[in-house]
């Protein structure tokens, strides 16, 4: 080849690789601008952590109204647990924003850093309270800092008003923070932001009655189930005497720890609420008795309760039984001492008349619920009057467990006796339960007279069956839902217990049943995700930190190094 032609031959592959090189720019630049309109992801993790619940999908396409929401969760020195967090948090955010056409668009936030305050006086106008940790202050040693693990879901109505709903992003039981608890907030982040969207593009709420009349509580106890239920529902106070029916803009209505019998024209109406596609929760007592009762003389004496309700209970397909189930094996733990309840020398002892419940994990309403506290819980039996209600057990106790007839004496000092788990061998019992299905009028056959009555006075027709399917929840504690209050300290929150750190999920099953009722149980999906969370360990880190950032920023450059060289190489031995 003569130097012309080799020359002609360069300048051909030097336009050859100058237009690749611009075709390879120019996809690029396609590929980049692509990515914010199209959205293409593929799962291949074995437990599906970055994968998005069809439920969840459906109500992130239909959100029409932009929405956008700051995590309060950013820093270089947060903890490794935090940053995790904060993380699955930006991922999982990344993926609404695509999914929902860019509807939905987010900030991460550190509200230490930002200048403005704004960020700050958010924290503080919605009640969004930090959480002081332990940081990592390298030569230093360590440091106290505020984490916030917090966001803020707003949006503008269709009436130009912003309306805001705050995400608690750490699922927490007790201030002492643990793997478990940070990966169960990871599960639930779906969820947690899923509802808070659903609850802001939701126009028309479902109502919720709680029902007054039978002596049910109506007091500081009740701030906490209340607010619960107000923060997502339409919620009302109704005498059950003081109406004629039942208003069906009722999708549910709680019954909560009533103490008066019900009379059979209250039942009559609770029957009927029924037979026109009504949804009822009680919460009822089989005994009495409480911690409380007991502080002044050490002793009481469980009785039994009596709603006359029996009747219409065995009708729907089951029984409270007017007993008090003990558990050996989960229960709290209360401080006593020889001389007398809560002395200066005290030690905590078994308490099983409060026994800690554990969840049907197979069923949505039980989904990542970690322990239930009941109090003089009775037991629920079972029966088959009608095949079409399906009865599923929700709250159960422990394998070991006694059940005490009442009248009984209930003491203090039994505390500090001796357990033998022999002893207690009932097995599981449950406490409370699930029932669905097309259910039938207790009057359908035979009204009493006082109801032949009443319908007759309000010249009312009676439904013998319904066209729905209904759905009671029941539970043999009337007291399941009902926060603690004292003089000195105001009202707990519910699930919490005077001698223990640990939160129950009380208000979380509250949540579930709620949210299963009103809005069926697909929402409830994002709550059956489970993951193992995969942290790094904290002294590995400490003690090879220098190797690790050696490996990570020195390996690289390395690798590239020794490519490049290769490549320049075999490019100069062709084309020499």
């Amino acid at each position: 080849m003569d130097q012309k032609s080799k020359s002609s031959f360069i300048a051909k592959q030097k336009r050859k690789h100058q237009y690749q090189l611009l075709l390879v720019v120019i996809g690029f630049i396609f590929i980049v601008l692509g990515s914010f309109w199209i959205h293409v992801q593929s799962d291949w993790t074995t437990d599906k952590r970055y994968s998005i619940t069809p439920t969840t999908k459906t109500l992130l396409k239909e959100v029409k109204q932009p929405i956008h929401i700051e995590v309060f969760l950013a820093g270089d020195d947060l903890p490794a647990a935090f940053k995790r967090l904060s993380k699955s948090a930006e991922v999982l955010l990344s993926q609404f924003r695509s999914i929902s056409n860019n509807n939905i668009t987010y900030s991460i936030i550190d509200p230490l850093d930002d200048s403005s305050e704004e960020a700050l006086q958010k924290l503080n106008h919605f009640k969004m309270s930090g959480i002081p940790v332990t940081i990592d202050a390298g030569k230093k040693g360590t440091a106290q800092r505020m984490v916030f693990p917090w966001a803020l879901v707003a949006m503008q109505n269709q009436e130009g008003e912003v309306q805001y709903r705050p995400v608690f992003l750490q699922e927490t039981n007790t201030p002492n923070l643990s793997r478990s608890i940070l990966n169960k907030s990871e599960i639930l982040l779906e969820y947690n932001f899923a509802q808070a969207i659903d609850d802001l593009t939701t126009t028309e709420k479902a109502g919720v009655g709680y029902l007054t009349g039978n002596g049910q509580p109506f007091g500081y106890e009740l701030i906490g189930l209340l607010g619960e239920i107000g923060q997502y529902y339409h919620l009302d106070t109704l005498n059950l005497q003081s109406t004629v029916e039942i208003s069906k803009d009722y999708k549910t209505i709680v019954v909560n720890q009533p103490t008066e019998a019900f009379s059979e024209v209250d039942k009559f109406k609770l029957d009927q609420y029924l037979m026109h596609g009504g949804q009822i929760v009680w919460n009822v007592n089989g005994v009495t008795g409480n911690l409380d009762s007991l502080q002044m003389t050490g002793q009481y004496n469980s009785m039994p309760v009596d709603l006359n309700l029996s009747d219409l209970f065995f009708h729907y397909g089951f029984r409270v039984n007017q007993v008090i189930v003990v558990d050996a094996l989960n229960h709290v733990m209360i401080p006593l001492a020889p001389q007398g309840f809560e002395q200066a020398e005290h030690a905590m002892f078994p308490w099983i008349y409060y026994p800690i419940l554990e969840t049907n994990k197979e069923h949505p309403i039980g989904q990542q619920i970690t322990g239930v506290l009941g109090r003089f819980v009775s037991s629920i039996d079972f029966n088959e009057n009608d095949p079409n209600i399906i009865k599923t057990p929700i709250l159960v106790s422990s394998r070991y467990t006694k059940a005490i007839a009442v009248p009984t004496p209930v003491q203090l000092e039994s505390a500090m006796e001796q357990l033998n788990e022999a002893q207690y061998n009932m097995g599981v019992q449950t406490v409370g339960a699930l029932f669905e299905g097309r259910m039938q009028s207790f009057y359908s056959r035979r009204q009493p007279q006082e109801v032949q009555d009443f319908i007759a006075r309000h010249q009312l027709q009676l439904k013998t069956s319904s066209d729905v399917d209904n759905k009671m929840f029941v539970a043999a504690d009337g007291s399941l839902f009902l926060n603690g209050f004292s003089e000195q300290n105001g009202p707990s929150e519910m699930g919490t217990f005077r001698y223990s750190d640990f939160r129950f999920d009380n208000k979380v099953l509250l949540n579930n049943i709620m949210t299963y009722f009103n809005r069926g149980e697909q929402l409830l999906g994002a709550r059956s995700k489970n993951f193992d969370i995969r942290l790094l360990d904290p002294q590995t880190v400490k003690k090879d930190r220098t190797k690790m950032q050696w490996l990570n920023i020195a390996v690289p450059i390395l690798v590239y190094i020794i490519f490049a060289g290769v490549w320049f190489f075999i490019r100069r031995k062709k084309y020499s």
